[in-house]
C-alpha cells in the first residue's frame, strides 16, 4: 500500500513538472498573461478495485503496461477526507474539487477564495463568451442540447454567479441538485427509468460540509422541492429515461 501511493504521488509530480514546461513554454513565447489557464482535479479520489486496490506494483515493466492498475478504497477513504463516498458518487467525496483559473491579464489576483458553486458545464458557455463565439444548433444531422451552464466569467471579476435553475447532476446511477447551501443527493437510486425518491438525502452545507445529518425528514418540503427540479432537469436533458441508441452521425 505504500508502494501504491508512492507511485500515486509519482503521477502527481509528473503532472506538476509538465504544468512548468507549460507555462515556460507560454512565458517563453510571451503570451504567459494573455491565457486563460483552468485546472481542476477529478471528482474525487478512485476506490475501485476493492478494498486495497488491483494490478500489478512490484514489477514495474508489467505495471507500466497495465492500464487499470489502482489503490484501492483504502487510499481513497484517505484522500477524500473529510468528504463521504468517492469519484462516480454524488456525494462531496465526488462531486467537490478545488478549480484554479489563472489569467493574469483577465483575472486579477485575490486573496480570498471565490466560493460560489460552479460545474464542469460552466467551462463551454466560459470559453464561447471570451473567444465571442456561438454554440451550433445542431451537428451531423442531430439537434444539440442547449447549453446548461453559465459563464464563470463574473466570478473571475468576484462576482456571484447567477443561475435559472439549481445545479443538478446524474452519473452512474447517483445524482444531486445543488440550490445555494441546500444538497439533495443519493447513492445508487437512479435506475433506467426510474428513481427510488425515499433515497434522497438533504443536507444543508453551510452548515454540514461533509453531509453527516440527513435533513430529509425534518425538512420535507424543501426536500419535494428539490426532487422537482430534479425531475425537471432529468426530462429537459434526457437523463431519465436512460438513453440505449447512439444518435446518427456518431
Amino acid at each position: 500500500m505504500d508502494l501504491k501511493m508512492a507511485v500515486y504521488a509519482a503521477m502527481i509530480d509528473r503532472v506538476d513538472q509538465n504544468i512548468g514546461k507549460l507555462t515556460a513554454s507560454l512565458k517563453s513565447q510571451e503570451i504567459f498573461n494573455d491565457t486563460l489557464i483552468l485546472f481542476l482535479g477529478d471528482n474525487g479520489a478512485c476506490h475501485e478495485g476493492g478494498i486495497l486496490g488491483r494490478g500489478e506494483f512490484y514489477d514495474i515493466e508489467k505495471r507500466n503496461q497495465e492500464g487499470a492498475n489502482s489503490y484501492g478504497e483504502a487510499w481513497a477513504n484517505a484522500g477524500s477526507t473529510p468528504f463521504r463516498l468517492y469519484k462516480s458518487n454524488a456525494h462531496q467525496g465526488g462531486s467537490a474539487t478545488p478549480f484554479i483559473a489563472h489569467w493574469p491579464k483577465g483575472i486579477k489576483a485575490r486573496k480570498e477564495w471565490q466560493e460560489t458553486p460552479a460545474h464542469i458545464t460552466d467551462i463551454v458557455p466560459t470559453v464561447l463568451e471570451l473567444a465571442n463565439a456561438s454554440y451550433p444548433k445542431e451537428m451531423h444531422g442531430n439537434e444539440l442540447h442547449a447549453i446548461e451552464g453559465k459563464s464563470l466569467v463574473p466570478a473571475f471579476k468576484g462576482n456571484a454567479i447567477k443561475r435559472d435553475h439549481p445545479l443538478c447532476l446524474e452519473h452512474q446511477g447517483n445524482a444531486f441538485v445543488r440550490d445555494g447551501d441546500w444538497k439533495l443527493v443519493g447513492k445508487g437510486h437512479v435506475g433506467r427509468e426510474r428513481v427510488d425518491e425515499a433515497q434522497w438525502e438533504l443536507y444543508n452545507l453551510a452548515d454540514d460540509r461533509t453531509e453527516l445529518r440527513n435533513l430529509a425528514a425534518s425538512y420535507s418540503d424543501k426536500r419535494d422541492a428539490l426532487i422537482q427540479e430534479w425531475n425537471t432537469w432529468a426530462k429537459r436533458v434526457r437523463a431519465l429515461p436512460k438513453q440505449t441508441k447512439k444518435p446518427k452521425g456518431r
